[in-house]
């Protein structure tokens, strides 16, 4: 099995990945409920 170099993820990557991860659950927590919400 060969490697791609879209296959290998560098340091870099993967903290930009976790930035932006958290960005989305920050933005995710800070969003005003909606009744569509609640199931």
């Amino acid at each position: 099995m060969r490697l791609e170099q879209h296959d290998i993820v560098t340091l870099d990557e993967a903290e930009s990945v976790d930035s932006l991860t958290k960005k989305l659950g920050d933005l995710l927590v800070n969003q005003p409920e909606t009744p569509s919400d609640h199931c």
